[in-house]
């Protein structure tokens, strides 16, 4: 078939689509099989005669799709707990799955020599990193499967995310890298030096929804294609939120969760902890949503270089007053001591002093007014949905039993319940995210 030119078509009849599972199919022919080419009037016949682009049915797995197609796939809700057991039980389960309340803890390039590179030097033919062999002035690059190979930039990095319910690392190639340098530094020049340093900056205090294509690579393993990173709430309404696990079976590693200020602790191990009622869950960072109701107290440190600021605020999900504060360099806190009253921020915290100050990571004011009534009610939708999530882990089975016949059927479900309309919701009361 490779001898057809522009304007011809191949007029194929009588063939066989077999499906090969994991949304592959193979095309095949029968006893009655026609094949024609057909130029001219024929070939234009042929196309006019075709459905409506609208109409068509992209049979590709979701790699090999272009952007549009893949936005147009309706997407499952999940989290990232749920890509991580779909990876570890190899389900055949196929689709696009959204996961809310994302954020990009590390971005980083393909190379360990060049990690704020957003390129790497990949074979022409397979696009593996190639080995680079020999002085810098006689420096040849071998591919592992191709042999020797001048090689060429191929763009793609590695981005490790956090959701209320785990974190995972997944690889972004150009298309998808020059969307997010485009929607978050404005401009897709990926050849900057430390272009994903500037990613990171931006994008771990950045709440996001993530779509992941769920498909299976030609080895029959399960792949995932993370090809949009898009912003959760903007003033237009909230994307998707955050929701308990839907079934009881959670034992992740929770990356970044939101918490009111009476839930977070240390425990004697000195780790971060949420605690609710009797159910305790061990965390990486907590963010917690306050407002600051007094002008910040600055204090001298004794003996070293440096200023403590204390913040009394109001934690706005059970809306008790809470201390927090920073401490350090004047120049690393200087954002603190400018802080007026009654400004609103999220602060991301990694451990809670024994008097019960909470040191605080770093920051983000909400300052568009916008978007800061959204902001409020996702936060507490959030924060109650996981202690919902952290209720059902106390209560799940313990000990060694087999439960990944549960945990299969729990996410076939998932995956089959998709959306079949994707759009922003102007949240009027914090249970509006029922309905998201």
């Amino acid at each position: 078939m490779g001898a057809a030119t522009v304007g011809q078509v191949y007029r194929i009849g009588w063939a066989m689509l077999k499906p090969e599972g994991g949304g592959k199919y193979s095309l095949g022919s029968v006893t009655a099989t026609t094949v024609a080419l057909q130029a001219g009037d024929l070939a234009a016949g042929v196309s006019d005669n075709l459905a409506q682009s609208g109409a068509m049915v992209n049979m590709s797995t979701s790699y090999s799709l272009p952007f549009e197609d893949k936005m147009k796939k309706h997407p499952s809700t999940g989290d990232l707990w749920a890509l991580e057991i779909i990876e570890s039980l190899q389900l055949g389960s196929t689709g696009t799955m959204m996961a809310p309340a994302v954020y990009v803890r590390d971005a980083r390039g393909m190379t360990a020599d060049f990690p704020s590179r957003a390129w790497y030097t990949g074979c022409t033919r397979c696009k593996k990193q190639l080995d680079a062999i020999g002085a810098t002035d006689r420096r040849c690059y071998i591919c592992p499967d191709h042999g020797e190979n001048k090689g060429k930039q191929v763009y793609g990095g590695q981005r490790l995310l956090a959701d209320p319910s785990h974190k995972k690392e997944f690889a972004v190639w150009e298309e998808t890298l020059r969307r997010l340098t485009k929607e978050f530094l404005g401009h897709d020049d990926l050849d900057k030096a430390d272009v994903m340093d500037d990613l990171v900056r931006v994008l771990r205090v950045a709440e996001v929804c993530v779509r992941v294509g769920v498909g299976h690579r030609k080895n029959g393993m399960v792949g995932f294609d993370l090809f949009d990173i898009a912003p959760q709430v903007t003033a237009e309404g909230c994307l998707a939120v955050y929701r308990a696990t839907s079934h009881a079976l959670f034992d992740g590693s929770p990356g970044v969760v939101p918490v009111c200020c009476q839930n977070v602790m240390v425990n004697s191990l000195g780790q971060l902890i949420v605690n609710h009622k009797s159910a305790t869950q061990a965390v990486e960072s907590a963010k917690m949503l306050v407002c600051l109701i007094e002008d910040p107290d600055l204090e001298i440190l004794d003996n070293i270089d440096g200023i403590k600021v204390t913040l009394k605020c109001k934690c706005l999900v059970c809306e008790s007053p809470c201390t927090l504060f920073a401490a350090g360099l004047p120049k690393s806190v200087l954002d603190y001591t400018r802080m007026s009253m009654n400004v609103h921020f999220v602060a991301f915290v990694h451990s809670v002093e024994p008097d019960g100050g909470i040191p605080i990571g770093y920051h983000v004011e909400l300052k568009d007014p916008k978007t800061l009534p959204f902001e409020l009610r996702v936060f507490k939708y959030q924060a109650a949905q996981f202690l919902l999530t952290l209720a059902k882990s106390t209560a799940a089975p313990t000990g060694e039993a087999d439960n990944s016949g549960t945990r299969t059927k729990a996410l076939e479900d998932l995956m089959a319940d998709v959306r079949p309309d994707v759009k922003r919701l102007r949240l009027t009361k914090t249970m509006d995210g029922n309905d998201v």
